[in-house]
């Protein structure tokens, strides 16, 4: 299993309607996307993020796959006009 971590530091604008709308966007992809087992977001109420994806694939290739697929690069294309920094972190479990 490989686990899937990005935080995002977002617009000030509807910061928080945002996020919620993300979650919506990233949660409906389980089930859509092959090796695809798990997505979380949150909201931080502490550090430096301000949203956090907790997302697990059953391989390395899944993950791969996950990045390119159709229906994950229509929610990165509206996470993008809403964020201004972001990090990631991809391990195995």
């Amino acid at each position: 299993m490989i686990r899937h971590i990005v935080c995002w530091k977002l617009d000030e604008n509807n910061k928080s309607e945002n996020i919620k709308i993300m979650r919506e966007k990233l949660s409906a992809l389980v089930g859509k996307i092959d090796g695809l087992v798990k997505i979380e977001v949150g909201e931080c109420y502490m550090g430096a993020w301000d949203a956090v994806l907790n997302s697990e694939f059953e391989t390395k290739e899944a993950l791969e796959s996950y990045r390119t697929h159709p229906e994950h690069v229509k929610v990165a294309d509206f996470i993008h006009t809403i964020m201004v920094e972001r990090t990631a972190a991809d391990y195995e479990i």
